[in-house]
């Protein structure tokens, strides 16, 4: 059977030497095709060897069979912020990546209403073999483009409480108006609300 799927492979030729592939969940550059095996390198140099039965059965992902490659990117910024002004930031940042494509020109839009955040996805261009890279210095572009428009990007909060001490903890969700002290200790916290790790 492997010999079979080593022989369509050949035939089909869905991948060849030198192409960055994606098989049953392993991503590497193909090193070798024979009727038995597909062989590659992951990006750490690790090589992997793939029956061509499980390969051919399998869906194929080649990444770099296309000249370009779409980079997507999720960040979320805060309710407070200036929708426009984020939008735009992403854009600006993304256009002024030297490996980014101006041909589709970059878009970045709100894409989801989260519990802490507003998601917003960035997307760009550039060619395949630049993808990894572009896309790291597309991400801290963003980073420092937002940080500039003083447009901030939310993160989980602890307070650390040393114990002994006493905290007020917030009003009963029940409609209990009056804030009940808890024992101290460390807190998982959002922007309006200090969570006692007790109350699950």
């Amino acid at each position: 059977s492997n010999v079979a799927a080593g022989v369509m492979l050949l035939i089909l030729r869905p991948y060849r030497v030198g192409d960055l592939i994606s098989v049953g969940g392993d991503v590497g550059k193909v090193q070798r095709l024979d009727l038995f095996t597909t062989q590659m390198t992951d990006a750490n140099n690790v090589k992997i060897v793939v029956p061509n039965k499980k390969v051919f059965d399998d869906t194929i992902l080649n990444l770099s069979g296309q000249r370009t490659r779409r980079m997507e990117l999720k960040i979320g910024v805060g309710y407070g912020a200036n929708l426009n002004q984020a939008r735009e930031a992403l854009v600006a940042a993304a256009a002024g990546i030297e490996n980014v494509l101006k041909d589709p020109e970059p878009w970045a839009g709100v894409t989801n209403l989260l519990d802490s955040s507003v998601e917003m996805t960035l997307q760009a261009w550039t060619s395949s073999g630049d993808y990894w890279q572009a896309r790291a210095d597309v991400f801290q572009a963003a980073k420092e483009a937002l940080d500039a428009a003083g447009i901030e990007i939310p993160f989980p909060h602890q307070v650390a409480v040393p114990y002994g001490h006493e905290v007020e903890a917030p009003a009963d969700r029940q409609g209990n108006g009056a804030a009940r002290p808890r024992s101290a200790g460390t807190y998982e916290t959002s922007a309006d609300h200090i969570q006692d790790p007790s109350e699950g």
